[in-house]
């Protein structure tokens, strides 16, 4: 039974600890939304999420209602892009017609963000899959709520360096592209929303066999991001103290 203590320490947490839950994230599949006709594709897209998504906020804001504790964002993860735009899109400018399609739906359903304007390439890179990453600045820059993330190496495959050397380039243009609507947030909500991945889960539950699964991840901005370019550029591959090396490459790291 909860007692009057436990509900002035919680109204405490709340009040002056931040106490509250950091994201509600709702997973579309838009596999079926494949289609070799760009405007179709987009079409389906938006359809789709609209359709799907249409009371997530509604449902979010309903929980903080009656548990009585604040949601911070409110987002939406969807297939990655690379595989759902790999028939309609033969290049990087029609992949940001796509970006600003999930734009439009994320604004019309109200969400914070919406994640998955992503590519796999830690076996290999196809056309597609450059195509969208070359994509990224352009996307990032006339979009408002896209986060977008690259999953270049994994424990079973190793680390694809054709795509860290591509992402290394695409790191400075997305950073001048975006530097005239970068903010100093403190909690992360800027423009550029970009991760660049090592062992990235390719599912929707972050287990595997029963364990965690471990990622190295970047949040990639402004000089940081340049900085952070030229290192790759050079070769280099930034690790934690805990990262532990073995049979080829094999990066665990705890968040």
């Amino acid at each position: 039974m909860i007692n009057r203590y436990e509900v002035y320490e919680t109204n405490q947490m709340i009040a002056e600890e931040n106490l509250d839950v950091r994201t509600i994230t709702l997973g579309i599949s838009l596999l079926d939304c494949i289609d070799a006709d760009l405007d179709k594709l987009n079409e389906n897209i938006y359809n789709k999420i609209t359709t799907v998504a249409k009371d997530l906020v509604k449902t979010g804001e309903e929980i903080e209602q009656e548990f009585g504790i604040p949601i911070v964002n409110k987002r939406i993860s969807i297939t990655p892009v690379a595989l759902i735009g790999g028939a309609a899109c033969k290049s990087p400018e029609d992949f940001v017609t796509i970006a600003k399609t999930l734009d439009k739906a994320a604004k019309e359903v109200g969400v914070n963000f919406i994640g998955g304007y992503s590519a796999l390439v830690s076996k290999s890179m196809t056309k597609s899959d450059e195509n969208l990453i070359r994509s990224v600045p352009q996307a990032l820059a006339c979009t408002d709520r896209i986060c977008s993330s690259i999953n270049v190496g994994s424990t079973k495959t190793g680390i694809n360096m054709d795509a860290v050397r591509l992402c290394g380039e695409i790191v400075k243009e997305t950073a001048e592209a975006t530097k005239e609507s970068e903010t100093d947030s403190v909690d992360g909500v800027d423009p550029i929303q970009w991760t660049l991945a090592v062992q990235a889960t390719e599912s929707d539950i972050y287990l595997n066999e029963d364990k965690k699964v471990p990622a190295i991840e970047y949040e990639i901005w402004g000089d940081q991001a340049k900085d952070f370019a030229k290192k790759m550029e050079a070769g280099l591959f930034i690790m934690q103290p805990d990262t532990v090396l073995a049979g080829g490459y094999e990066d665990v790291t705890a968040d």
